[in-house]
């Protein structure tokens, strides 16, 4: 009863710390369609000045636009530092606790087809002791996803810098948002020992083959 229960705390924790993740991505694509748009807007303002139309000038608009964008950003990489102070002892808790029982079962599992017992009660140990590790392939994916969408705020920053009909002041205004978005790139972390991206799910995977591998050469 007391194994069901603490089940279910560990799940909450990871759902409700992946929907945290992904409102924080959602604000992160919010901000890189205002660039978009702010995008489009330079490139129809540059087709309507080559055919002679008239257009009322809206540089002193996209400069506070994208100061107004800077503070957004601002906000969101605050709201990813307290994420990590009040979630990263506890996400390093739960990460480390189902790496073990990762371990711990799949090596069960192994024994048990080594020693003869039936194939589908072996298979049935492996299964489950993979499933323990989909929670962590879950947190780090979204936090994964969240860092990408940041970076292409940068892309859509270039091709603006880039548009003939950008003028110097929003040039400047967004070499700010540029420094401002590479200095605090958002960094998911688990109390700070590691953080939670691809690197990490890759060295998980060999950390868990290389531990079964010491364990049977123990036996």
């Amino acid at each position: 009863m007391c194994e069901i229960i603490l089940s279910t705390i560990n799940i909450m924790f990871i759902f409700q710390y992946v929907t945290i993740v992904q409102a924080i991505r959602s604000r992160y694509y919010q901000l890189w369609k205002i660039l978009e748009t702010l995008h489009k807007e330079k490139k129809e303002a540059v087709s309507s000045q080559m055919y002679g139309a008239y257009i009322y000038n809206p540089y002193i608009a996209d400069t506070v636009k994208i100061s107004i964008l800077r503070q957004q950003h601002f906000h969101l990489s605050t709201v990813v530092s307290l994420l990590n102070q009040v979630y990263g002892f506890t996400m390093l808790l739960e990460i480390m606790t189902a790496l073990s029982n990762c371990v711990g079962s799949l090596y069960d599992g192994i024994e048990t087809l080594n020693n003869e017992e039936t194939p589908t009660q072996s298979a049935s140990i492996i299964v489950s002791g993979a499933l323990l590790f989909v929670p962590v392939i879950w947190v780090v994916t979204s936090c994964h996803r969240a860092v990408l969408q940041n970076e292409e705020h940068i892309t859509a920053i270039q091709e603006l810098l880039i548009s003939r009909s950008t003028n110097l002041s929003t040039q400047n205004e967004l070499k700010e948002l540029l420094l401002q978005i590479k200095l605090m790139e958002p960094q998911f972390s688990a109390g700070g020992f590691f953080m939670l991206n691809l690197q990490f799910l890759c060295t998980s995977f060999s950390s868990i083959f290389t531990y079964i591998i010491i364990m049977a050469q123990m036996k």
